[in-house]
């Protein structure tokens, strides 16, 4: 049963890094892997736009970045929600973008918090949307996403997309295009989401996968 919102409080900021060298740095022990920056702040050229990552690449970042930002182990946290983008053009490279929405309610009271990380490799940030709120949402009580199961989900949810549409689509669109992929068990629909958009950003193919059986159901509009 959904509660009924009390006080929220927002936490926003953006940090630079090193898309090229801060994986490496990881593997090293390396710190000091994150700069704030201001959002007013004329930003640094973009990285490669096809630079790509896995997602378990984006997911170790956002694991350090949360650890960073907060103090504490991304492993006291639940996670509800994962989405990724690549270009048409680098479907089989990786992702430039990965988004993590993650959430931690306490043992005792009834505080909880909220954490968003996005990194986007193109423009070389990380974005974090921190909300505390004093009554929980009924939402984020479904069952959270087996952060085990995301990287070989991922694949195969878009290999399925690719087999039902999505190869068809990104070649008469001559690649110019951008996959979108979703998982939010919270959301409307339970399983992988896939969305093929054009350059305009209208969706030109939306598929939903389930991540039980790997079959395509249909979406609802």
């Amino acid at each position: 049963v959904d509660a009924e919102r009390a006080e929220v409080v927002f936490h926003e900021s953006i940090y630079g890094f090193d898309p090229y060298t801060i994986l490496g740095d990881l593997a090293s022990g390396g710190s000091q892997l994150f700069v704030e920056e201001s959002p007013l702040a004329t930003s640094e050229p973009s990285a490669d736009p096809y630079l790509s990552w896995t997602t378990r690449e984006h997911y170790l970042v956002a694991e350090r970045f949360h650890e960073f930002k907060l103090g504490e182990s991304i492993s006291n946290w639940r996670l509800d929600r994962v989405s990724f983008r690549t270009p048409c053009g680098s479907i089989q490279q990786g992702f430039y973008k990965g988004s993590f929405s993650l959430f931690r309610i306490p043992d005792a009271g009834n505080v909880t918090m909220r954490h968003e990380i996005t990194i986007s490799l193109s423009e070389k940030i990380v974005s974090s949307w921190i909300e505390e709120e004093s009554q929980i949402r009924g939402s984020i009580l479904q069952q959270p996403i087996d952060r085990e199961t995301i990287h070989a989900g991922a694949l195969q949810a878009l290999a399925v997309a690719e087999a039902n549409g999505g190869e068809a689509i990104r070649k008469s669109n001559n690649d110019e295009c951008e996959v979108f992929l979703m998982l939010a068990p919270a959301s409307a629909y339970f399983g992988w989401q896939i969305s093929y958009s054009g350059t305009s950003l209208i969706p030109l193919l939306k598929v939903n996968v389930d991540p039980n059986n790997w079959e395509v159901e249909k979406p609802s509009d």
